[in-house]
């Protein structure tokens, strides 16, 4: 018989975002990880894990793969305009505190 030793919940958000003055606009995605602590308690961390949907004044790119989006990025760069920062900029705060408590609580029976 296996022994539990501890509980873990991943949960995947999504979120539309725009920056660059509204120019560039896509879809970001999040996890989030509850698990169990070494004292009983629920722990929560917040994890940036992908991007998608990519659009540059209302277009979407043409390709979407890492590649394609790199490569726009390194055309931006040459611009002066830093797409890595300004994405990273807007999901400050993007899953807030008041969303974690509510994430918990949903969650809390599961780690009783």
């Amino acid at each position: 018989m296996i022994k539990e030793t501890h509980k873990t919940l991943m949960i995947s958000t999504e979120n539309r975002i725009s920056v660059g003055n509204e120019a560039i606009e896509v879809t970001v995605e999040h996890q989030i990880i509850l698990y169990t602590k070494k004292d009983g308690g629920m722990g929560v961390d917040v994890e940036f894990t992908d991007l998608r949907d990519i659009e540059f004044m209302g277009m979407p790119l043409e390709d979407q793969s890492y590649k394609g989006f790199g490569k726009f990025k390194e055309q931006m760069l040459e611009l002066g305009i830093d797409v890595d920062k300004l994405i990273d900029e807007e999901c400050v705060g993007l899953v807030s505190n008041i969303d974690l408590v509510f994430i918990k609580n949903k969650y809390r029976n599961i780690f009783s």
